[in-house]
């Protein structure tokens, strides 16, 4: 067997294998909905509210808000997204806000950004309901 060969043979598993581990878990999509509450931390320091209202095939449907630590806050704003695997990820209407979570049971955990302002964070989240 030439090196080329063996390359590629090795390329192509090794594709394979990275392509499970990120799609090791599969979430029954219906337990996603419910209302999940906790901290968004790095570039912003604020309590976020995510209620999920819809799961229809691996499209989510729901509502988001958050509350800053100085009281800063936003209104309730719809959230529109899809659940691949374990990983959920969702945008606002406009497109200024889009995050990306890693659901594990009944934590999600993960990364967000709002374009307009530059802010990013990291979501730490936990259902209640």
């Amino acid at each position: 067997m030439n090196l080329a060969r063996s390359l590629t043979i090795i390329f192509i598993a090794l594709s394979l294998v990275s392509t499970g581990y990120a799609l090791t878990g599969i979430v029954d999509s219906q337990s996603l909905i419910g209302e999940w509450t906790g901290d968004v931390t790095e570039s912003v320091d604020a309590q976020y509210f995510l209620t999920i209202t819809k799961v229809d095939g691996n499209n989510v449907v729901g509502k988001a808000r958050a509350i800053g630590s100085k009281g800063g806050k936003t209104g309730w704003y719809d959230i529109f997204g899809t659940l691949q695997g374990n990983v959920l990820k969702y945008h606002t209407a406009d497109n200024d806000l889009s995050v990306e979570l890693v659901v594990d049971g009944d934590t999600m955990k993960g990364f967000g950004r709002r374009k307009r302002i530059g802010a990013y964070g990291k979501f730490t989240l936990t259902k209640t309901k």
